[in-house]
Order: C-alpha cells, then structure tokens, then sequence
C-alpha cells in the first residue's frame, strides 16, 4: 500500500509517500518459512537472515515462499540459475554507511561494502537455494524486472538451464535518493513542489 514513509526520515525530502517495507517485522514468516522448507534451505535461511540487512532478508524471504510455492526440492533448487533484477538496492544502506564512516572516521562494519553490493544479493540467493548455477544482476533501471525475466528465458532456452529463478527484490531507497527522483518527477510526493529556476 503506498502509505507515508514510516522508515525514512522525510523532514528534508519532497518525497513523502510510497511502498514503505523497511519497518516490515520479519520474524513471523521466517519462522513459519522455515517450518515449512526442507532442511537444509531452512538451516541456510535462518543463518542469513541473522547475517543480512532488512531488505535483502526480505528478498530471501520472497525467494523461500516462491520455492514453497513451486514445490521445489533441495536437489531441483541445486540446478537453479539466479537472476536478481535491479540496481543500487541497497541505497540506504550505503548511505548509512557514508554517515557513519565519516561521523566515527573509519568505524564501520567490515561486512558493510560487501552488503551494499547488488551481486551479493544473487550469491546469498544462491546460497540461500545450494545452487551451483550461475547467479548474476539484471539493471536496467525501471524495466530490469522484464529484462531479468527474458534473461531467465534465455538461460532455459540456450543455456541448458532446469530452473530459474529471477528476483526483483524492493530497492531499498535512502531519503537522498527519494529526493533526488522527485525532483525528477520520478517518485510519488504528497504536494506539489515548485522549484525556482537558477
């Protein structure tokens, strides 16, 4: 539902509304995912769910029911090929980062450029399902989820794959990102917004 931004400080920002997942409590359905899945991709999930941020976790989340769904099993998700579509998912995370690094000069966690990558996203997706195949990241801005998904269909077609599975996870915008798609007219805000011409 596109409601208020309840996670992101919008006092500084013309963006005010949106999809709003980053307060999403994901302890529910990772329980309940991980009582349902074979054991092995439950164990796998539960141990990087503690690891990863919010919003990759939930993308594991979307990728444990789809595997659900599909009635996959351990052996048939170990074929997969993974497709992530999207670019700079982990916006607010990295901008996190930039706040921290230069408020504490230099403290930071030493896993955090590794979780603002976009491939890390494929490889935990990977790892998530035991797959051996190849996992990769589709941008192509606002068209990378179809882009991703002809990707997919070409890694069955010519590329001998059994399965794929193709993500396009919630970008995970910071409040500079927000702002900078509204004044480009990208992004919803709640009032109209006049900018005087330079």
């Amino acid at each position: 539902a596109i409601t208020p931004w309840r996670s992101i400080d919008t006092s500084r920002i013309y963006a005010k509304i949106g999809g709003d997942l980053g307060d999403v409590d994901l302890g529910p359905a990772l329980a309940e995912l991980s009582r349902r899945l074979p054991p092995g991709i439950s164990a796998r999930l539960q141990r990087l769910a503690r690891r990863l941020p919010h919003m990759p976790t939930l993308g594991l989340l979307s990728v444990a029911q789809a595997a659900l769904d599909a009635g996959l099993e351990e052996a048939e998700a170990a074929e997969a090929h993974v497709l992530v579509a999207g670019g700079n998912l982990s916006d607010r995370l990295t901008d996190e980062g930039f706040a921290r690094f230069a408020a504490t000069r230099g403290d930071i966690e030493a896993s955090h450029e590794l979780y603002s990558l976009d491939s890390t996203l494929a490889a935990c997706v990977s790892e998530l399902l035991g797959s051996r195949g190849p996992a990769y990241v589709i941008n192509g801005a606002c068209a990378s989820g179809n882009l991703a998904l002809l990707a997919g269909l070409r890694e069955l077609r010519r590329h001998d794959a059994k399965r794929v599975i193709v993500l396009a996870p919630p970008t995970d915008m910071s409040p500079r990102g927000l702002h900078g798609f509204a004044l480009l007219g990208a992004a919803a805000i709640a009032r109209a917004v006049w900018t005087r011409p330079r």
